[in-house]
């Protein structure tokens, strides 16, 4: 096939012979980085769809391919001509049995009321193992669990098939986002706390709109040392009580409010980056 929709990697694409799923919105660039660089697919892909600022994979690759070259050409130039194809084999062999990756099935029919059948609940006591018991030394080797990432986590927890988590994700998270794309280390700080302001923002607009009786029927995060801080837990607390006055009047399911808070959330944002720009 040499149609454009033939050559072209779909955002959350998934291959049969990938034994590594990226993330959703990292699969296009991941693909696009390890197909032959002269492939149709690549080349549409690095023509058309590449952006910098979120296709990170694809410029991954071409800042390890570049160190990658140099240190070949800077090793050949001072030792034996052999040494570049020793340091290309050593590389791969780190590749291929350096890394070791953990896989295991999550059960999620068993009735039990322990957490271990909740997603969003493991997701959670993952996220505090690993900022506490497994937290690597220095700030540059990991990136912490914010509020957003647990927010996130909580709409799409909310849907209990892939086909509706996926439409949520592409309709209205990930274009949320991508308002505030992360570009390099230097300004990720920034444009993550405008992403958590913008959060923020949307969480007391929509408290504001109750009256003070209402406004009690909502709990308070009682700390702020808890994975996501208090704006997760306050997001949460209000969304579930958003649901359940909702439900008194209407027959709203929990995926019909999840995508109608998901809606309002996105056009909040797209609002507050306009007034920003004028």
């Amino acid at each position: 096939q040499t149609s454009d929709a033939a050559d072209a990697l779909r955002e959350g694409t998934v291959l049969e012979f990938c034994r590594l799923i990226p993330s959703y919105c990292d699969r296009s660039a991941y693909l696009a980085s390890i197909l032959p660089p002269w492939s149709r697919q690549a080349q549409t892909f690095r023509d058309t769809h590449y952006n910098p600022k979120w296709h990170r994979p694809f410029l991954a690759k071409a800042y390890f391919s570049q160190k990658l070259q140099s240190l070949i050409h800077e090793s050949s130039s001072s030792l034996s001509p052999n040494n570049a194809q020793s340091i290309i084999e050593r590389f791969s062999r780190n590749l291929l049995d350096g890394i070791d990756m953990l896989y295991f099935p999550i059960a999620t029919l068993d009735q039990s009321n322990d957490g271990t059948t909740d997603t969003q609940v493991i997701y959670e006591r993952l996220a505090i193992r690993d900022a506490t018991w497994c937290k690597p030394r220095r700030v540059s080797e990991y990136h912490v669990m914010d509020g957003s990432d647990m927010i996130r986590n909580l709409f799409l927890g909310s849907f209990s098939n892939t086909h509706e988590q996926t439409d949520f994700y592409e309709t209205y998270w990930l274009p949320l986002e991508r308002l505030h794309p992360r570009t390099d280390d230097t300004t990720s700080c920034k444009e993550e706390e405008s992403l958590k302001d913008v959060l923020s923002a949307f969480l007391m607009h929509e408290v504001s709109k109750l009256d003070e009786k209402q406004n009690t029927l909502i709990p308070t995060a009682i700390s702020t040392a808890v994975i996501g801080g208090s704006l997760y837990r306050d997001f949460e607390a209000w969304m579930t009580y958003d649901y359940h006055h909702l439900s008194t009047t209407t027959k709203a399911t929990p995926e019909a409010h999840t995508r109608d808070v998901g809606r309002k959330l996105l056009e909040f944002a797209s609002v507050l980056l306009v007034r920003s720009l004028i």
